[in-house]
């Protein structure tokens, strides 16, 4: 528990932006290196799964980012979105709105309807994270199982 504390204490969250798309690239290219180098050495089919901890306020090309996510997942690599949220209610990812002007129209619909990421967890409580892990943890071996 204090290991866990004090790695969390170390996160800053400072970042004016997170280049989404980029940094996905680099690691869905990682992994794929990973994998083919420890291919080399043995014939097993491997998953790999990155956990990404952000407030998940994604500015750019969401589109690029949806592409990478599955990109991702159709190298057998799931990236699971941990969203550290506010629990200031007005400041909650749940309650933020997106706006965009398709054809000149307003519209306005709710931040996570078109979120990048297929898997995603919203942690409030940063207490909670080795539960919440080792949740998704169980639930993921849960997955491959059903899926072998």
């Amino acid at each position: 528990d204090d290991a866990g504390a004090f790695t969390l204490s170390q996160f800053k969250f400072d970042q004016d932006k997170t280049r989404w798309p980029q940094f996905l690239e680099s690691v869905v290219n990682v992994l794929s290196q990973a994998k083919e180098q420890s291919s080399q050495q043995t014939n097993d089919e491997q998953l790999q799964l990155v956990f990404c901890i952000s407030d998940a306020r994604i500015q750019q090309d969401r589109e690029a980012v949806a592409r990478w996510t599955r990109e991702a997942l159709s190298r057998r690599q799931l990236l699971v979105m941990l969203v550290v949220d506010s629990t200031d209610p007005t400041q909650s990812i749940l309650n933020l709105k997106s706006v965009s002007y398709p054809n000149g129209k307003l519209k306005v619909e709710q931040y996570l309807d078109d979120f990048p990421f297929e898997h995603y967890i919203i942690l409030r409580d940063l207490q909670a994270l080795p539960e919440i892990l080792a949740s998704a943890l169980r639930q993921y071996f849960e997955m491959l199982s059903s899926s072998s």
